[in-house]
Order: structure tokens, then C-alpha cells, then sequence
């Protein structure tokens, strides 16, 4: 069984808590895994006022997304916490939950007031 890599990431005036599912195996951040990846390119163009959306924000330093999501008072984490995988890949389908972070409790602790998912299947699990 595997742990997930990373804490979630919420600061004192997070308000909003964006939920993912789980990164693949040998990333080094929340969704970061390739250029197709447009959420940090979204909250990039949200920070900055802009109407258009850039590319390629997915190579921002780790810093950099933790300074848009402070800006935005976004909180970021995944629904899995310990895991197995069917096969190594980046597909929901061969995710296999062991255990779950308890949204509610961060919620709670951290006083925010609206849980956001990215993805339908980490709406599914947080539901399980």
C-alpha cells in the first residue's frame, strides 16, 4: 500500500478548497504532470486579472503555484490518501483507495467554507 506524497496545502486565509484524486507517480507537485494539465494556467490567468488563458503554467515553481493559490485563498489537496494501483498510470480507473483525507475535518480546521472538486471521481470517493 502507498502513502499519498504530498500535505495539503492550505494557508490561515484559504476559504476555498480545490479536491483533486491523486498524481502520478514521480511528480513533485498537485496537478504538475504535463502540458495538458491547464488548472495552474487557469488560476495563473485568475491571479493575474487576465481575460486570456496562458499555456505551459503547469512549469511553474512549486513556490509560484503556492503564491497563486495564497492570492486566490485556495486551499489544494486530494481525496486518496493511501493507495494501491492496478497499473502504473495516471488513469482514475486504476487508482485503487485504500483511504481517504478527511475533507470534512479540514474543512472544519482550517474554517473553510466550500470544497471544490476537480475531478467526478474524487466527488465519487468523498460520496464512498
Amino acid at each position: 500500500m502507498r502513502k499519498h506524497p504530498f500535505i495539503p496545502i492550505i494557508f490561515p486565509n484559504s476559504q476555498k478548497l480545490l479536491v483533486g484524486t491523486l498524481p502520478p507517480e514521480k511528480v513533485d507537485f498537485y496537478f504538475s504532470n504535463s502540458s495538458n494539465t491547464r488548472l495552474w494556467d487557469i488560476l495563473l490567468s485568475i491571479s493575474e486579472n487576465k481575460c486570456i488563458v496562458s499555456k505551459n503554467s503547469n512549469g511553474l515553481t512549486k513556490a509560484c503555484k503556492k503564491d497563486i493559490l495564497k492570492k486566490l485563498n485556495l486551499g489544494l489537496t486530494d481525496i486518496i490518501y493511501e493507495y494501491e494501483r492496478v497499473k502504473d498510470t495516471t488513469k482514475d480507473n486504476d487508482i485503487i483507495p485504500k483511504s481517504y483525507n478527511d475533507l470534512l475535518e479540514l474543512a472544519y480546521k482550517y474554517d473553510i467554507d466550500t470544497i471544490l472538486f476537480v475531478y467526478q471521481s474524487a466527488l465519487k470517493w468523498f460520496y464512498h
